[in-house]
């Protein structure tokens, strides 16, 4: 579809399978600090929101407790939850071969930003991306439209128009909603239907490969 130029693309849920690595820091971090860990499926629920406070929700912490619990999981996440995290299947491919038809490609997650960029990195994307954004002191996170006004738009010069924001979660869709571009809910991902649809998700993708029949 020649409408859009940049595909901006959510990390975790969307591009890789990273329920496994984010369960295990989770549990980990919680345990380390003395605390029960959440519910598996708590945790499942909460993935797409800033680390701190999805920490903060999941254990009923006060905003210094869910700081040391944070910084505990990013501990364990740089080493341990780096070597977990694997793309999905023909994650690479699809992204490489939009690039190499001619759309430019970001990823933009509510995940650390060193993180993201990590992660990114270590699973061969990089190459493909010009932009990764991540979670930043001061900075508001998705579904608020800041990242695409003073991030995106200074870095590719597009309109919202010309983007489509691929993502699982109600916090991609909604900022899809927010900035007023289109988007792609990822079905496969941590998101439900209830949550994540609304009047600017124009495609569902039960398989991230879905988008190269639907762009071309």
């Amino acid at each position: 579809m020649d409408k859009y130029k940049l595909l901006i693309f959510d990390f975790d849920g969307t591009l890789a399978a990273t329920e496994p690595a984010i369960q295990f820091c989770m549990k980990t971090a919680f345990e380390d600090y003395g605390l029960i860990p959440p519910p598996e499926k708590a945790v499942r629920a909460a993935i797409g929101i800033p680390l701190m406070r999805m920490i903060a929700n999941l254990g009923g912490l006060d905003d210094a407790a869910a700081r040391e619990v944070t910084d505990i999981y990013r501990k364990y996440y740089r080493k341990e939850g780096m070597e977990m995290t694997r793309l999905f299947p023909s994650a690479f491919e699809t992204v490489e071969r939009l690039h190499c038809t001619g759309y430019k490609i970001a990823v933009v997650s509510n995940k650390n930003h060193a993180v993201v960029v990590q992660s990114v990195e270590i699973t061969g994307l990089m190459p493909f991306c010009g932009l990764v954004a991540g979670e930043r002191d001061g900075q508001f996170q998705k579904p608020h439209p800041q990242a695409f006004t003073e991030i995106i738009v200074p870095c590719f010069g597009v309109a919202a128009s010309e983007c489509l924001m691929i993502g699982d979660a109600v916090q991609d869709t909604g900022f899809a909603l927010n900035c007023g571009m289109d988007a792609a809910w990822a079905s496969y991902g941590f998101g439900n239907e209830t949550e994540c649809m609304n009047e600017n998700v124009k495609f569902v993708l039960n398989d991230i490969s879905e988008l190269t029949d639907i762009l071309g």
